[in-house]
């Protein structure tokens, strides 16, 4: 995604599929040189902190993507991550799958976010990068209960886009069924 904003708005032709081919400011695999234009993509705030790169982050109805208006409701324009992984062990491969789970497990606990992410990511217009989800928190611990308030610290987002069982990031955010404490 990074690669397509670049390119997009310098007119380089960095992004590539999959294949090797460039999918931005080509013409079949020639270089349109000096193709630029206006792109929305959907990025992470944890990058581009500095803004040294060629794109920015915007606000959706007056409304900057911080952690504080996450966490508040305000700005909904969030999605929630997930891992795939194989869950056969082959043979040989144990030590590789239990790797796999102690990574998610670390990357999904709200202390490691901070810690290792969102302490790092202050962006020009507020505290930004991740928030961990109730469903992951409370699989950590069986008797966490979300703050009524945002905590930097362990950051938690008390809205899903879960419902019914699946992950929708189309779907519009709803409070976590897990959580009767926030109000927006």
């Amino acid at each position: 995604m990074e690669n397509c904003l670049i390119d997009m708005a310098t007119g380089s032709a960095s992004a590539v599929d999959y294949t090797g081919t460039h999918v931005n400011g080509v013409t079949g695999d020639t270089t349109v040189a000096g193709y630029t234009a206006w792109a929305i993509g959907q990025q992470s705030s944890d990058k581009n902190a500095s803004a040294t790169k060629a794109y920015r982050f915007i606000k959706i109805n007056g409304v900057a993507p911080t952690l504080a208006n996450a966490f508040s409701g305000a700005y909904d324009f969030t999605n929630e991550s997930t891992w795939q992984y194989t869950t056969a062990t082959p043979s040989g491969r144990s030590v590789q799958r239990a790797i796999v789970l102690q990574l998610i497990k670390n990357v999904t606990n709200p202390a490691t976010v901070y810690s290792d992410l969102n302490a790092f990511t202050v962006q020009q217009f507020g505290a930004a990068g991740f928030l961990g989800t109730v469903a992951n928190a409370t699989a950590l611990n069986s008797s966490y209960t979300v703050p009524t308030a945002l905590s930097l610290t362990t950051p938690v987002n008390p809205w899903t886009h879960t419902v019914g069982g699946s992950l929708d990031n189309g779907a519009f955010q709803v409070l976590s069924p897990l959580d009767t404490t926030v109000t927006p």
